[in-house]
């Protein structure tokens, strides 16, 4: 079979694919016996490039970073804190700072606010931006189950680790592949919280550090599975995985965080949540292991987006992925230039899909459906059924996203001046029809396995029911249809 990209490894398994090294160095972890408070981050306050503000922009934008009573300020994070005014508007492109001006007159949250020209925001910073939009913001349309007074519209994820990856997602910050998991993915992990779809290309670390010495070495931005502590059992805290996410911003205080975080989970079997600050995610304040007096959260995950090059294809080793499809293709006698049309093909079709908002609605509504779970599939699977107002459902990827997938796939077509480059551009090719193949699993669970690479497995369903295999990626019902156009 052929082999791609791969993404985030989040099960057990060989996965190849391609990658392309970050030209900047992953911010170091602080260390230390107390809670982190680094200052301004390694990759933060870019030089101050002033435009002409929209309106009076700077008090707008700290406007949007507290919460509607006031008691938290996003602004008081270390990758915030010491921007002047002219950093502020530097950190925003006209069209961004239109787009927060509207949202803090409206609560309307704009769909791509980070998915195009990002401006010159770091990633932590437009992480604290998107919690604090996401947390506070609204879709035009609610939803049956929304808090009656001040959750009309609110976005609410399917859970804690959900809406974690909401954020990061519309903050432009999502990792290539899947969505960054340690055991779980969402259907989200290509549609945010207004069903906006975004691919990302950026990797992420988890930070090492020792649990139970406590005081975690966190960063703004992070990512964190926490647990909680529990009398029948002293050593969960210390060696589960985590029972909550939370997306950390800064310290209040010695070992009082605060946090972004939707903390009730969705009621799937009665269509609404459990209401907390209106439904959906909030910002708060809570205590961390060891330096509260009263933790509440016992870091167990640390999961840090790299800011470096974004690669939408980015994988584990290109070269390995060109040596297994060198020999895929070989023992399959798969001619390499029938195959490379086909590719081209293939991907310009998949951008169609994604950047038109019918044909997109229309095929993540029927994103292959096993008939025999239709009902609870659908129910926990689709968003449009789960998160979002059928009206939101599903949006397009941003004009700059779709250009830049074209221009994979242009300069893609025209590399086949040999066979070294012509299996090059069919990995390349291959990887991309992975990325835009938006496949749910027909688990019941919502898993979106389409940037793996294909394997063995992926050929048949237990018990013979027939899978999603190679030949349809390229586009052929099966492997006798494809015989007559790929075989050598």
């Amino acid at each position: 079979m052929l082999y791609a990209e791969g993404g985030i490894q989040v099960k057990t398994g060989e996965i190849f694919a391609v990658e392309v090294p970050a030209k900047s160095a992953p911010p170091a972890a602080p260390s230390g016996g107390k809670p982190a408070s680094t200052g301004a981050p390694a990759e933060s306050k870019p030089p101050a490039e002033p435009a002409k503000a929209v309106g009076d922009f700077p008090a707008i934008f700290k406007a949007i970073l507290k919460n509607k009573k006031g008691t938290i300020d996003i602004f008081k994070s270390p990758a915030l804190k010491d921007l002047s005014d002219d950093d502020i508007c530097g950190l925003f492109t006209p069209e961004q700072q239109q787009q927060i001006k509207d949202f803090s007159e409206s609560k309307l949250i704009p769909p791509h606010l980070f998915h195009g020209k990002v401006g010159k925001a770091t990633i932590q910073q437009r992480i604290l931006v998107a919690g604090s939009i996401l947390t506070q913001g609204k879709n035009a349309n609610g939803r049956p189950g929304d808090e009656p007074k001040n959750g009309q519209g609110k976005p609410r994820a399917t859970c804690c680790g959900h809406f974690a990856n909401w954020i990061w997602h519309y903050a432009g910050a999502s990792p290539a592949g899947k969505t960054a998991q340690i055991n779980q993915d969402y259907p989200s992990a290509v549609t945010g919280p207004c069903g906006a779809v975004f691919f990302g290309g950026l990797k992420y670390s988890g930070i090492p550090f020792d649990r139970r010495a406590g005081n975690p070495p966190l960063e703004p931005g992070d990512w964190l599975y926490v647990c909680y502590d529990k009398k029948d059992d002293p050593e969960w805290k210390f060696k589960s995985i985590g029972d909550h996410s939370v997306v950390f911003s800064h310290w209040s205080s010695p070992g009082q965080g605060i946090f972004f975080s939707q903390r009730f989970n969705e009621d799937q079997t009665k269509g609404y949540p459990e209401w907390s600050a209106g439904g959906g995610g909030d910002m708060h304040g809570d205590g961390v292991f060891t330096g509260s007096n009263s933790p509440h959260y016992y870091v167990s995950v640390i999961m840090r987006v790299q800011d470096g090059d974004f690669n939408i294809l980015r994988t584990v080793s290109e070269s390995k992925a060109v040596k297994k499809n060198a020999a895929w293709l070989d023992k399959n006698k798969i001619d390499l230039d029938k195959l490379h049309p086909v590719l081209v093909t293939q991907a310009r079709e998949r951008l169609k899909i994604v950047s038109d908002q019918k044909l997109l609605t229309d095929f993540l509504s029927q994103a292959d459906l096993d008939p025999k779970k239709a009902d609870s599939t659908t129910k926990y699977r689709l968003q449009a059924r789960v998160c979002l107002a059928k009206e939101e459902a599903y949006k397009p990827i941003d004009p700059a996203q779709q250009e830049l997938i074209k221009k994979i796939i242009d300069d893609a077509e025209k590399a086949k001046g040999g066979k070294d480059e012509t299996l090059l551009s069919v990995t390349r090719l291959y990887a991309l029809c992975q990325r835009l193949r938006l496949r749910w699993d027909s688990n019941g669970e919502g898993s979106d396995q389409n940037v793996d690479g294909l394997f063995e497995s992926d050929f048949t369903w237990p018990g013979g029911k027939r899978k999603t295999v190679v030949w349809e990626l390229l586009g052929f019902a099966d492997k006798k249809a494809a015989s007559a156009a790929l075989w050598a």
